[in-house]
């Protein structure tokens, strides 16, 4: 289960100490299973994203030229952290379960 250390242990706690200013800069603009994206204002807008992959491993990604670990990145953590469907959602790595609405529509189709 994804917890916010997962991504800050990777960054000294200089760093980890100046996400504090940027957590209400954050804009979520996707959400799919094992990807969260955001948009962090700093003094540019950066891009940053935590995705997890097949084999479980949460790997994180900014624009900020000075490393995908930092503080916008590390700011995207504690947000998802506190909100628990952005953390199932994070920790879904393969596709949503099809909805029994949809497999019904399905076999209508098909038998139609």
């Amino acid at each position: 289960m994804f917890s916010a250390r997962i991504i800050t242990n990777r960054e000294s706690a200089s760093v980890q100490s100046r996400e504090r200013g940027y957590r209400s800069r954050v804009r979520i603009v996707s959400k799919i299973p094992g990807v969260i994206s955001a948009k962090v204002a700093g003094s540019q807008l950066y891009t940053t994203s935590i995705s997890k992959n097949k084999q479980g491993d949460y790997i994180n990604d900014c624009s900020y030229p000075y490393g995908a670990t930092c503080k916008h990145t590390i700011a995207l953590t504690y947000i998802i952290e506190a909100d628990g469907q952005l953390r199932s959602l994070l920790d879904m790595s393969e596709k949503p379960v099809v909805q029994e609405a949809e497999i019904v529509k399905k076999e209508k189709k098909r038998f139609n």
